[in-house]
């Protein structure tokens, strides 16, 4: 692990900031000997807290890839092409929906797509990263009343870290990784929550994912490689993770859209070690 700071860039639904002391308190103790594997990067706060020597990063989310790496390879470009966004509604609902658009891909540059993804998680409702199912992002308007700055020192600074010959960021689901000796995983899925809608990209995540995640959990195990995975502390979870080491933690997990129905929750770390 390294000493200097890094910090996420966006606001990611689920973000670790508040579990990372239970986290560090858990890792192995040859944590830097091992290669660091995370198939939900989300907005990075565990990897970027930790800082491996040896990483891979990937995500489902092609967008959100696409983001990180633009990070990486072009930090002055995007964030030259976020500043010219405008900070009004019209703005917002225009840019957000270019991905209705056939040819999103192809019309639009990587570094244009990345900035266009900081924008709307900037400037759309809580941050909340949300799609339909066509895959098209659906979060409302954030009711912002200018663009919100960019914490450019740090960009730079994450840029360098993952820029790293050992550090690789790919596109893939969780269910297309392989477990192999020397790893360490650290798994942190959409939370297995009764009646919350879990949809970061078209296919939503659900009990049928969080028992495919055991199954990764269990080849990882017989790998002879290390996991933590993160989850809500539910019977329904506990069951599922009956034969790996549970952690109870209180990190005041917010759960519910509306500030009025919001209730915290306790989480549980699950090892095999």
């Amino acid at each position: 692990m390294r000493s200097q700071a890094l910090n996420p860039i966006l606001k990611w639904a689920g973000g670790k900031t508040k579990l990372l002391p239970a986290i560090k308190e858990l890792l192995p103790e040859n944590f830097d000997d091992l290669v660091f594997n995370e198939p939900f990067f989300g907005g990075g706060s565990v990897g970027l807290a930790l800082q491996p020597k040896q990483a891979i990063y990937s995500d489902a989310n092609s967008e959100l890839i696409n983001f990180h790496r633009v990070v990486t390879s072009c930090p002055s470009s995007l964030i030259e092409r976020y500043y010219r966004f405008k900070c009004t509604k019209e703005e917002f609902m225009r840019v957000r929906a270019w991905d209705r658009e056939p040819d999103f891909t192809t019309k639009y540059s990587f570094i244009e797509r990345a900035a266009r993804f900081l924008f709307l998680n900037k400037t759309c409702f809580n941050g909340l990263y949300r799609v339909n199912l066509e895959g098209y992002f659906n979060t409302s308007w954030g009711k912002k009343e200018e663009l919100p700055p960019i914490n450019t020192e740090n960009l730079y600074a994450v840029s360098a870290y993952l820029k790293q010959d050992d550090i690789g960021i790919l596109n893939l689901d969780f269910q297309d990784t392989y477990p192999a000796p020397g790893e360490f995983w650290y798994l942190d899925p959409p939370y297995l929550e009764e009646g919350v809608y879990n949809r970061y990209t078209k296919d939503e995540f659900g009990l049928k994912q969080h028992e495919e995640l055991v199954d990764l959990c269990n080849r990882i195990e017989n790998m002879g490689s290390r996991f933590m995975a993160s989850n809500l502390d539910t019977p329904q979870v506990r069951e599922l993770y009956k034969d790996y080491n549970l952690h109870e933690v209180n990190a005041n997990h917010v759960i519910g859209g509306k500030q009025t129905r919001r209730k915290f929750a306790k989480e549980l770390l699950i090892t095999n070690y």
